[in-house]
């Protein structure tokens, strides 16, 4: 009976730490043309995000980072990403300032809408080269 007083409030304790751990975990997404990842809020969030992309199950070869001019991240953006012909292989809205992409070798636009104003570049993804980095940045 004593024991039990200890035992509930430290399992209780457990399933919080637990449920907290799952919940920084990066959930990793498949279209049928690219796998993705969208995160960073938060220290721990975008240690999860380095984790991964460092991991032998990470190979994403594209990171962009969103921020204003000011430095600060900026999360909730919708990206969208085309090839040379114009489709879209990606189009998606962010979960936090950074979002890793796994593309194929090519040439890509890369545009962001934050609110009603919208950055974007052209960027160039090699066969198994160095990840990509794309800082988009708004004046705010």
């Amino acid at each position: 009976m004593h024991c039990s007083r200890f035992v509930t409030p430290v399992l209780a304790g457990l399933a919080t730490v637990s449920l907290q751990a799952a919940a920084m975990e990066p959930e990793v997404r498949d279209t049928d043309q690219v796998r993705y990842v969208s995160g960073g809020v938060g220290k721990q969030e975008r240690q999860a995000l380095d984790a991964l992309a460092s991991s032998p199950d990470g190979d994403f070869d594209t990171r962009i980072h969103l921020s204003a001019n000011s430095g600060h991240y900026l999360g909730d953006a919708q990206v969208e990403i085309r090839d040379t012909s114009g489709h879209t292989v990606l189009d998606t809205q962010t979960e936090g300032p950074l979002l890793l992409v796994d593309l194929p070798a090519g040439t890509y636009t890369v545009e962001a809408r934050n609110g009603n104003r919208t950055q974007g570049t052209e960027i160039e993804v090699a066969q198994g080269g160095d990840t990509t980095p794309v800082y988009l940045t708004w004046a705010i």
